[in-house]
């Protein structure tokens, strides 16, 4: 098996340039000439990329899991989904995105093989007899898959949708590993770096609908929902001249649902009496 084959389409790679990992390791860098997807060589340096599973750099996760629930929270109610149903994040780390989205209201779990859960313990996928959910979320973790087909085909088997973010290409010719800082050379975990055609390759062969924002959010679904991201008209510019009390009237209002946090704490005592 040629190992410098697309992990995504098996079509040809070419070489892109060479960068130095961890600053210690030089790592060549590949490119499909089909579907744009960018992958290293064998990442024999994974092992040491997490000794430390999240990077001393990364300072913007608090920020990054608050940004995110908003958005997800949207994203649900623009799909219609069950939001009375379970639901999972993989490669969840330390558990900060469950115990917001929980906090939020929506009954939500944790997976993840490398990171220590910190804050939604009692709320893992091993808590669960049944593991199918309503829909799976995967932030950051596209980019760290070293065999990208196996792990979404994994998710896919577990929800008929998964919400997931990951940086997509720019449109420039890559030269250095320095042309763009999702290459993130220092933490040397992110080995899989997307182009939207090789996302759009990906949901042609799993059969299912490919949404995205444009440039780092993006949902495949076995059924097809409305559009995600797509802006709704403006009330404001239709009913321009009603004026803006009448507007008010007719503008979505987000469901807030009730938080979770307390039925957890009960839950969580009775587990450690």
């Amino acid at each position: 098996m040629d190992e410098t084959a697309c992990k995504i389409c098996n079509n040809k790679t070419e070489k892109l340039f060479q960068g130095k990992i961890l600053n210690k390791h030089i790592v060549q860098y590949y490119q499909c000439t089909h579907c744009q997807f960018i992958q290293t060589e064998k990442p024999y340096w994974l092992a040491e990329a997490y000794s430390s599973a999240i990077g001393e750099q990364d300072i913007g996760l608090l920020r990054r899991n608050n940004k995110l629930v908003p958005q997800v929270v949207e994203i649900f109610q623009r799909s219609r989904i069950n939001s009375d149903s379970k639901f999972l994040d993989y490669g969840g780390g330390m558990g900060v995105f469950v115990r917001l989205m929980r906090d939020e209201g929506y009954d939500f779990y944790l997976y993840d093989k490398y990171c220590e859960n910190k804050f939604a313990q009692h709320f893992q996928i091993e808590d669960l007899q049944n593991q199918y959910f309503e829909a799976i979320t995967a932030f950051e973790v596209f980019e760290h898959l070293e065999q990208p087909k196996e792990d979404i085909k994994t998710m896919l088997q577990h929800s008929d949708m998964l919400i997931f973010s990951t940086e997509l290409q720019p449109n420039i010719q890559f030269k250095s590993i320095n042309d763009w800082w999702y290459f993130a050379p220092l933490g040397g975990q992110h080995i899989a770096l997307y182009s939207k055609q090789s996302l759009e390759e990906l949901a042609q062969q799993f059969g299912v609908y490919f949404y995205t924002n444009g440039t780092h959010i993006h949902v495949f679904s076995k059924k097809e929902i409305p559009h995600p991201f797509q802006q709704k008209k403006s009330i404001k510019n239709i009913f321009v001249r009603i004026g803006q009390k009448l507007i008010r009237i007719f503008e979505d209002k987000p469901i807030k649902r009730k938080s979770l946090i307390s039925s957890d704490e009960e839950q969580i005592l009775k587990k450690l009496q």
